[in-house]
């Protein structure tokens, strides 16, 4: 059962406060206009790293990823400080346990990743999941997909992207050669 708005986690609602990603969320554009304070990298034209992002006065990040899709909108935010996974009742209303997820290797060097999925919310008409994850190599990552609240017929119908958000040809069919 999704939680609505007026429920949400202390984090989300700073999510849901801040107008730079407030808007992004509603428009799903990221306006150019928004970001001239801000620095940031744009890697294609659905997505851009901002920065040294600061959320409130309080709570800043290293990176913010945005990928805007057409399935929706997801958020990564990366951080040295653990707060958010150590504390996630706090922060997101969550105490699941902490899982071991897949390991990141970097460098010829094996990082363990711990994981925690939040709960599920309804925020700017949006279904909300969300995931925390710990790991020594990139500290906390908060990931946040916001998708088309209850329009799971959308997801279906949503067009296959590369990377750079170039549409995949799905009508390619492979031709097994025989081996006579």
């Amino acid at each position: 059962m999704l939680k609505k708005m007026k429920d949400l986690p202390y984090f989300l609602k700073l999510v849901g406060a801040n107008k730079l990603i407030c808007d992004v969320l509603t428009s799903s554009k990221i306006n150019e206009g928004e970001l001239v304070n801000q620095a940031f990298i744009r890697s294609a034209p659905g997505r851009v790293t901002l920065k040294d992002f600061h959320l409130n006065e309080i709570e800043k990040f290293r990176d913010v990823n945005i990928w805007i899709s057409p399935f929706g909108t997801l958020i990564d935010f990366f951080t040295d400080d653990l707060k958010y996974f150590d504390n996630a009742l706090h922060y997101f209303d969550c105490e699941t346990l902490a899982k071991k997820k897949r390991p990141v290797i970097a460098d010829g060097i094996e990082y363990q990743v711990k994981g925690r999925k939040t709960a599920k919310f309804l925020m700017l008409s949006k279904d909300v999941h969300g995931t925390i994850f710990r790991s020594e190599h990139f500290g906390c990552m908060i990931s946040l997909g916001f998708f088309y609240a209850g329009d799971n017929k959308r997801l279906l119908k949503a067009p296959l992207v590369h990377q750079d958000n170039s549409p995949i040809d799905v009508s390619f069919k492979p031709t097994i050669a025989s081996s006579n």
